[in-house]
């Protein structure tokens, strides 16, 4: 194994191949933390997630609630540095056979497609980091569930403000796209994917299309609570781009612009659109760019999680372009 990593991606490559091939403890230090999927593969492992954690670091997105909580739930034992000096040490651990210092914090953006560079150390230097592991982590704060889900409700008013004062300071420097057609990405804009709930629909008693013809007759991306990564909904500004994924082996139906920000309509206070399900509808509006039928999709490749997906990491990026060309051609 190479002692550097410098490729932008490979953080994650390197860490899945540690993760399944060392054995003991494994040991994260990481000031901010927004990746919880690959951590998800270890298994019963043990596996100790040191962090820093204030609530700027939820306020401006350093940290996700929803990772970390998904983190936990897969038995991750996690505690937090919330004084000074603060924690900004990247370190992950394995057993006591392999060690790697970084720049990479446990983000999705580290791991996926920000430039990074990690160095791994020798089995001697594996003991030193250990015991330094070791003492941070006995001075730390355990993190709960009530704790974060406190600290989460706290955070939620001031996390919209932020993400709103974001999207106007974007919005003076990089302009709208210009009317008249679909256009190109702006180079600032984000990707997401939202799925079309074909199964759900058939679960309930409903044709496989019924809830992806709703969202195009209504012009929005919906979907219905409790799903997963709620957070990924929330960080959608005006003019990102959504695409719209039919599952069942169809792929990409339709490619869209957001008109606005994200809201979340209570189940049975009404104006949704569709009060078939004893959920909350979250929700973004769009301008649908393009709708093709089934056979015109694009199948796309990559591992996609349900629901709706912040796909604008380097992970997607072959797909994201396939997708839009394969839709959209040159317009």
């Amino acid at each position: 194994m190479s002692s550097l990593i410098a490729e932008v991606g490979l953080h994650r490559q390197r860490l899945r191949h540690l993760l399944a091939t060392t054995r003991g403890v494994v040991r994260i230090a990481s000031a901010y933390v927004t990746e919880s999927e690959m951590l998800g593969e270890a298994g019963d492992r043990e596996i100790r997630l040191l962090t820093t954690l204030t609530p700027m670091d939820f306020v401006s997105g350093a940290t996700s609630p929803d990772a970390l909580k998904v983190l936990m739930d897969e038995g991750v034992d996690c505690r937090f540095v919330a004084h000074d000096p603060r924690l900004h040490a990247k370190v992950y651990i394995f057993g006591n056979e392999v060690a790697l210092v970084t720049s990479a914090n446990l983000t999705r953006s580290a791991m996926d497609s920000n430039i990074e560079v990690g160095a791994f150390v020798d089995r001697s230097e594996v003991h030193a980091l250990i015991r330094w592991f070791d003492q941070q982590w006995n001075s730390a704060t355990h993190l709960g569930a009530s704790t974060l889900d406190e600290w989460n409700r706290l955070t939620a008013a001031p996390r919209v403000e932020y993400s709103d004062w974001q999207d106007r300071v974007r919005h003076l420097i990089i302009p709208p796209p210009p009317s008249g057609g679909p256009g190109v990405p702006l180079p600032s804009a984000s990707f997401f994917r939202c799925n079309s709930n074909r199964k759900e629909a058939r679960r309930h008693g409903y044709d496989d299309r019924y809830l992806e013809l709703l969202m195009k007759k209504e012009r929005f991306a919906a979907a219905w609570s409790e799903f997963a990564y709620p957070g990924h909904m929330q960080r959608v500004h005006e003019c990102d781009i959504i695409f719209l994924f039919a599952s069942g082996n169809v792929g990409i139906i339709a490619i869209g612009r957001a008109t606005a920000r994200y809201e979340v309509i209570v189940h049975n206070e009404g104006g949704q659109i569709f009060e078939g399900f004893e959920a909350d509808e979250w929700r973004v509006p769009v301008e649908w760019l393009v709708w093709v039928e089934d056979q015109n999709a694009y199948r796309w490749t990559s591992n996609l999680p349900p629901a709706f997906l912040d796909i604008s990491n380097t992970l997607y990026k072959s797909d994201r372009e396939a997708a839009w060309q394969h839709l959209l051609g040159d317009h």
